[in-house]
């Protein structure tokens, strides 16, 4: 019998691998979904991948063999690497988009849902950024990045940031807002 609510917890990236979790219990507790906030993905070379995030893709794909599905949030700008470039660079961005589309292409075949970073208007998420607007860039190239390492995957922007800027009339979020989707009590803009 389908149901019409789905239960969903998140997991943070500093917590995944750290600890077993049981999920003969998470699933008898209904849990559906998780939210894993992921790391960057590769070390300082940018060849090899990083250890958090291998960690990160067999917890994933550990909770999927189990039957509980992930919502992908890209990493908060705070957490990349320096040599990724001057944040909201070109080189930067384009580092960024990149990154997304490995993340995505990786994890295609666990994840089909992403959100860019999260909550952008919020100071503590948007850091070193000083607004939205400043920060927007950051949610394009991400969302693109995506949309490149798996176009059928659903992909967005926490909807309190997106409705923030389309309220003040920002035209890069008209253009990229095609539909808005409630997960529980978590507003979701796809993208």
């Amino acid at each position: 019998m389908a149901r019409d609510l789905f239960l969903g917890s998140c997991i943070h990236f500093g917590d995944v691998g750290t600890r077993p979790l049981d999920y003969t219990r998470m699933r008898e507790a209904g849990l559906d979904w998780t939210r894993i906030d992921l790391p960057f993905p590769f070390d300082g070379t940018e060849k090899k991948e990083h250890a958090r995030y291998v960690a990160a893709k067999e917890q994933i794909r550990a909770l999927r063999a189990h039957g509980i599905r992930t919502l992908g949030i890209t990493p908060y700008m705070r957490d990349w690497p320096m040599h990724t470039g001057e944040l909201g660079s070109m080189s930067f961005l384009s580092t960024y988009r990149a990154a997304c589309a490995y993340m995505a292409r990786d994890l295609a075949d666990v994840i089909d849902t992403w959100q860019v970073c999260n909550e952008l208007n919020l100071a503590w998420f948007r850091r070193p950024f000083a607004t939205e607007e400043e920060a927007l860039p950051f949610l394009v190239y991400g969302g693109l990045g995506i949309r490149e390492g798996n176009p059928a995957a659903r992909v967005g922007g926490h909807a309190w940031t997106c409705i923030c800027l389309d309220m003040r009339g920002h035209a890069s979020v008209r253009g990229c807002v095609k539909s808005c989707v409630i997960m529980r009590n978590h507003a979701w803009t796809c993208i």
